[in-house]
């Protein structure tokens, strides 16, 4: 005579796992270890191949009528660099937030790299920003906050004053900076005469809003 039996707690599964939720361990590391292979060539590709690739690709085009006594000007231009600060993300990165650190540390680390490894190796005798250095320039009004926003800039694009306090050699032919002025460093028109202290501290550190200057 048969003798009935409980079904088992475990479903039925040996080794007392539940049909359906089987967790393989060594799969899940070989899943990893397949995630981190693919993701180690993406990174090394956008954060340093790619700038480096992009240099290579570019060269400086020959001009007629130069000559040695006239020689092509070798001017970059970087538009909207745009250093990130308080005002950039206030939702989620307010000033003084772990958050709003950790955006500046990359976007910083970023354009550096770009400048560094698709730029420098150009060898540019002029250097042309074209406004909005900073992000929230006008909009701060603390100028402690300016000042660091502005080093950050310096330290980013080697400005000379920051080359300068780090000891380049003398022999170094410097480059030339210039850079005029956007709406995110000293307001639009209105704001700017509104508030001339904002665009004469602008003008302090990065140079005069009107020049006139001739290269090549």
């Amino acid at each position: 005579m048969a003798r009935a039996t409980r079904p088992a707690a475990d479903g039925g599964v040996p080794g007392g796992r539940r049909a359906g939720h089987v967790f393989d361990s060594g799969q899940a590391r070989s899943a990893v270890a397949l995630l981190v292979l693919a993701w180690l060539p993406i990174v090394a590709w956008h954060e340093h191949v790619a700038f480096r690739a992009t240099s290579a690709s570019c060269a400086w085009p020959e001009l007629e009528g130069s000559t040695s006594a006239s020689p092509d000007a070798r001017v970059v231009v970087i538009a909207d660099p745009q250093v990130t600060d308080f005002t950039s993300y206030r939702s989620f990165a307010p000033k003084g937030s772990w958050t709003l650190a950790a955006i500046e540390r990359v976007s910083d680390a970023y354009q550096h790299r770009a400048f560094r490894l698709a730029v420098l190796p150009k060898r540019p005798e002029h250097v042309l920003f074209l406004g909005d250095l900073l992000d929230g320039g006008w909009l701060t009004a603390d100028d402690e906050t300016f000042d660091a926003t502005a080093r950050r800039f310096e330290r980013i694009f080697r400005w000379p004053s920051r080359r300068d306090a780090l000891g380049d050699a003398p022999t170094e032919k410097k480059k030339k900076y210039l850079s005029v002025h956007g709406n995110h460093d000293v307001g639009y028109a209105s704001r700017a005469e509104s508030f001339p202290e904002i665009r004469a501290r602008h003008e302090s550190r990065f140079g005069v809003s009107n020049y006139l200057e001739v290269v090549g």
